[in-house]
């Protein structure tokens, strides 16, 4: 499920639902990585990123283990007001800017409610997340698992990099083998090129143009970058994380959405019978469960920073029933086009404001894998990622492409 949490410098914290893949022979850049050398039920090098209550236990462990002597325990039964996520964390000795790492851990659990392992980049200030990735979330009861993120290039402002192995709520689980690898070294302009198990991800820059350009139905006129995204969650109302390569729209526990801003296109870019403007996302993993309603695009209706959270996301336009634009969730990854026309011809606060992109229903369980959703390219995206950042798109179409809409 696509999950993310943070708790700034506290317990930041990320969690979204992401393949799981082979780890490789590289170089491990934690230290004590299956918690083998410590004194007692203290680790070495690990750190307790905790919010201390009674029912919570986070220990070194030598009683259930993977492999080896010792492994890194967290169990609660305490409920808190709001969600934490009670976690070990280490702060890597180097930071390999322009890196792909992945991170990767042994998981085992008992009647969890949500575990993880989670790499983290940091600004020098240490307020400002700027790329994550994170393991599959593993819930319940669940024997010893291998899991593994997808690669996360490490931008060139990350002053640290941090990882979390984390227990979101309630239960117990148990982390072992802990590893962040580089699946590729940084290269002479200090970005990798982006490595995933998506085989559209790792197409080039020129084959992702190709894909964009074949599915637009005249020819491109104009090509508008996004200057603002950010995503917001029901069930995470404080995560207000806009500057990483991470946003969606998702069905599940409330709903996920995404903002999305531009500068304002000038009238004469939707004048004329045959122009149309299209917002182009990239989704680099779909799910797609049954029954998926539509998705929701609304103009807002005032301005909003980019990092926003749930509890302040901006108000839609008071008039948006009239100006939504609503499309079919369409299964599959790669390029989504959404004709928002009408919406700018009727000169709604979308050209000045942006818009927000939702399910008309938020009412899947990430519990019962029942939800579907996008994982889409952020305007941060780096390396291969670049030539998929969100735009507006003016094209050019034939008389007959215009369609049947009401002046």
């Amino acid at each position: 499920m696509f999950h993310p949490t943070a708790t700034a410098r506290v317990l930041a914290l990320v969690v979204a639902a992401l393949a799981a893949s082979q780890t490789t022979c590289a170089e491990n850049l934690l230290l004590n990585p299956g918690a083998e050398q410590g004194k007692g039920e203290n680790p070495s090098m690990w750190e307790r990123a905790s919010v201390a209550a009674d029912g919570l236990k986070m220990e070194r462990t030598s009683e259930i283990v993977k492999g080896g002597k010792a492994s890194l325990m967290i169990a609660n039964d305490h409920k808190y007001d709001k969600p934490i996520a009670n976690n070990w964390m280490q702060s890597l000795q180097k930071v390999p800017h322009g890196a792909a790492l992945r991170v990767a851990a042994a998981i085992r659990t008992r009647d969890a409610d949500s575990a993880n392992v989670c790499l983290q980049c940091w600004d020098v200030t240490g307020e400002k997340m700027l790329a994550f990735g994170t393991t599959p979330v593993i819930r319940g009861d669940q024997d010893w698992i291998r899991v593994a993120s997808d690669p996360v290039i490490v931008p060139a402002a990350t002053a640290s990099i941090i990882i979390r192995a984390a227990l979101l709520g309630t239960g117990t689980v148990w982390f072992d083998d802990l590893e962040v690898t580089a699946e590729r070294q940084a290269n002479g302009d200090n970005q990798a090129a982006d490595v995933s198990a998506d085989n559209s991800e790792s197409d080039s820059p020129k084959a992702s143009e190709s894909e964009l350009l074949k599915k637009l139905p005249g020819k491109l006129i104009e090509r508008v970058p996004i200057t603002k995204d950010c995503m917001v969650l029901a069930y995470l109302k404080d995560w207000s994380h806009g500057e990483v390569d991470n946003i969606a729209v998702a069905n599940n526990d409330g709903g996920v959405r995404t903002l999305l801003a531009w500068k304002p296109l000038p009238a004469k870019s939707t004048e004329g019978p045959n122009r149309r403007v299209y917002l182009a996302v990239y989704s680099r993993k779909t799910t797609a469960a049954k029954d998926a309603s539509e998705i929701v695009v609304s103009p807002i209706g005032k301005k909003w920073p980019e990092a926003t959270s749930w509890e302040t996301q901006p108000k839609i336009d008071p008039a948006a029933d009239a100006l939504n634009i609503k499309v079919k969730f369409e299964p599959g990854n790669g390029w989504k086009l959404i004709d928002i026309t009408p919406m700018l011809r009727k000169k709604s606060s979308a050209n000045q404001y942006g818009v927000m992109l939702k399910f008309k229903d938020e009412n899947q369980s990430g519990a019962k894998q029942d939800w579907s959703g996008y994982e889409l390219v952020s305007r941060e995206g780096l390396g291969e990622r670049r030539s998929r950042h969100p735009q507006l798109l003016v094209v050019e179409t034939a008389p007959k492409d215009n369609g049947n809409e009401k002046k």
